[in-house]
């Protein structure tokens, strides 16, 4: 089946590092039945096999895709600043009784370094709050239950970033 290694950062996994993830698609007719998955690397240089972990893998119906998470990325680091502003959006006066509508917003921005010599593709699962909207980034995001799930792609050896705003 089709995979496709990518950097999760989970904060709740690990504050620095994200976890060495693989999408797995199945795009044959049938489900694959749950069970561990043996995982290996194929080396570009060499063509050789590396082992780089096992993982668990639920029920995964035809068409269906799963992340699969097995390990650590110690190469890759993630740095998370977080900032809190509360201003007033609109004020109103309505038979001598004034109005104050505040605005809260909350920015994280998101540094994730790549090792050298391989470029990644990261996934930032930021957490979902009720009542607040997603301002930045727009466009098609993935969402679970209670994350966003952010995609970001990382040069080899640089450090890109991802602003997240939410405002309420």
């Amino acid at each position: 089946v089709p995979a496709e290694r990518i950097a999760l950062y989970q904060p709740s996994a690990d504050s620095r590092h994200p976890l060495a993830t693989v999408r797995v698609t199945n795009d044959s007719s049938a489900g694959l039945p749950p069970g561990v998955v043996t995982l290996y690397e194929v080396s570009a240089a060499s063509g050789g096999e590396t082992f780089v972990g096992d993982a668990r893998l639920g029920t995964l119906p035809a068409g269906d895709e799963r992340l699969v998470s097995f390990a650590l990325d110690q190469r890759t680091l993630v740095d998370r600043e977080d900032k809190y502003a509360e201003t007033i959006g609109k004020l109103r006066i309505d038979r001598g009784v004034l109005y104050t509508t505040l605005v809260q917003r909350q920015t994280t921005l998101y540094a994730v370094a790549a090792p050298d010599g391989e470029a990644l593709q990261a996934l930032i699962e930021h957490p979902r709050q009720p009542g607040w909207e997603l301002v930045t980034p727009a466009g098609e995001i993935e969402t679970t239950a209670s994350d966003y799930r952010l995609p970001l792609t990382v040069p080899a050896g640089q450090t890109a970033t991802l602003e997240v705003v939410l405002e309420l």
